[in-house]
């Protein structure tokens, strides 16, 4: 899954097929899920730009909005 969107996609799927009667549960789900699916794991890399990003936005938020 990549993000919310996939995965409330994939849980009203789940639901679906659980209120169907194709599904038991939400543990046979879940392997149905796991067996069809090609998961990555996506790590946070710290040595990103998002350090740069960071350094410039945290003296904005220390200024006043009106003077």
């Amino acid at each position: 899954m990549a993000g919310p969107i996939e995965a409330s996609t994939l849980g009203n799927i789940g639901i679906q097929l659980m209120t169907l009667d194709e599904l038991a549960n939400v543990d046979e789900f879940r392997q149905v899920v796991r067996g069809n699916a090609a998961l990555t794991t996506f790590t946070p890399n710290p040595d990103s730009e998002i350090a740069r990003f960071v350094a410039q936005f945290q003296p904005q938020q220390t200024k006043e909005l009106c003077a």
